[in-house]
């Protein structure tokens, strides 16, 4: 990053007018102020802040760790909806991005079904298993979406000869969750859902399909031709 200031001429000039003042020292300061350094770290995508920005120094860490904005940004921290606007929601994009079947996308197909083999986990070359099981994985601590949700709620049509039933049901928070201060959904826990609940059954012969309120409302009669559970 240094070096790569340095060359900027535009820079050099401006920094050169200032007596006994160089590029690098110019740098460090910059860098050393908190405030300024949040600001450029607020700036950055959530992929740099996670897998490099954090490795730079133990201070760095500190401090993106200390900063509620980042960690908002992060979506580790809650935001309050009076924050981020009335009405709206917005998808961890980074967990959609590993996680395309458990996140909405736009424009997808009605008919597009949950499927795990889609997951960057899954992949042999290179093997990325060790990467997301262990234990101090951040994806686990991440909420799933901004404002953060609460539960989830389940929606099962059982299809039969004559005898067509939808059950619904809602996946509250469970009790450990209540007690520690739950704020709100984290990928661990709709991962475990999705995949190991038994409130969340993805029956042989049958297509799953998850919707978010954050999609277009559905219509029941177009569910019983694209999702059947």
């Amino acid at each position: 990053m240094i070096s790569h200031i340095e060359e900027c001429p535009g820079y050099k000039t401006a920094v050169q007018q200032q007596p006994g003042i160089t590029a690098k020292s110019a740098i460090n300061k910059a860098l050393n102020t908190p405030e300024i350094l949040e600001m450029i770290l607020a700036e950055m995508d959530m992929r740099t802040l996670l897998t490099c920005t954090q490795r730079v120094c133990r201070a760095w860490l500190n401090l993106i760790n200390a900063l509620p904005s980042i960690q908002k940004a992060l979506f580790f921290t809650p935001i309050k909806e009076s924050e981020w606007g009335m009405g709206k929601k917005m998808p961890n994009p980074l967990l959609a991005e590993f996680f395309p079947s458990f996140f909405p996308e736009e424009g997808r197909l009605k008919y597009a079904h949950f499927i795990f083999s889609d997951i960057p986990m899954t992949d042999d070359v290179p093997p990325t298993m060790p990467l997301f099981v262990r234990a101090g994985a951040s994806w686990r601590k991440m909420l799933v979406q901004r404002p953060p949700m609460f539960d989830i709620g389940t929606l099962h049509i059982h299809r039969g000869f004559g005898d067509d039933r939808v059950k619904s049901s809602s996946i509250p928070a469970d009790e450990k969750m209540q007690t520690s201060g739950y704020d709100g959904l984290r990928m661990e826990k709709y991962f475990d859902l999705l995949l190991f609940s038994s409130e969340v059954k993805f029956l042989t012969y049958t297509h799953a399909r998850l919707y978010w309120s954050t999609e277009r409302p559905i219509s029941l009669h177009k569910s019983y031709e694209n999702v059947i559970d």
